[in-house]
């Protein structure tokens, strides 16, 4: 099978450090950030590490010198070092999990309470009308119905609104 020049040009450029040409699928920052990140995660020992996280050591050490790594080997790697997926694979605080808790926790942030009756008759609605439509169309036409009724006062995350049904349409 012949390689397009796309996929020439996408395996030529994986990493700032690989490109000689301004074109490049991700930013020269983030693709060195990327390695000092994981050479951080790793420590000294990328043969333990390699146990820890599941993935070979040979492609540890492509990943240190400036290969890509899958979505699913940066979560696999993220878990054996404790680490937030965000943190490894963009830079983006918090860092460790236990951080990302405690950001948590002292915020206050707590669940939002869901009028799961409102949110039923929504699904049930969109639903019957929707077709065969995508879920993630579904999902975000719910979300967004949900959030106007709120806005509207038609709902609480208790029960129905003081709202005034007249104005809703």
């Amino acid at each position: 099978m012949a390689i397009t020049r796309l996929q020439q040009d996408f395996a030529e450029n994986v990493t700032a450090s690989h490109s000689q040409s301004a074109r490049r699928h991700i930013p020269a920052d983030e693709s060195d950030a990327l390695v000092a990140r994981l050479k951080e995660l790793i420590g000294g020992n990328v043969s333990a590490f390699s146990r820890q996280c599941r993935i070979r050591e040979s492609l540890l050490r492509k990943y240190l010198a400036g290969s890509q790594p899958s979505t699913f080997n940066i979560v696999a790697m993220a878990d054996a070092g404790n680490v937030t997926v965000d943190w490894l694979a963009a830079g983006r605080l918090p860092k460790t999990r236990a951080e990302l808790r405690a950001a948590l926790q002292g915020s206050g942030a707590a669940r939002p309470k869901i009028n799961t009756e409102a949110l039923a008759a929504i699904i049930e609605g969109t639903l019957r009308v929707s077709g065969s439509a995508p879920a993630s169309a579904v999902a975000e036409h719910c979300a967004q119905v949900y959030n106007d009724m709120l806005e509207r006062r038609l709902i609480t995350p208790e029960g129905i609104g003081p709202g005034d049904l007249d104005t809703a349409a």
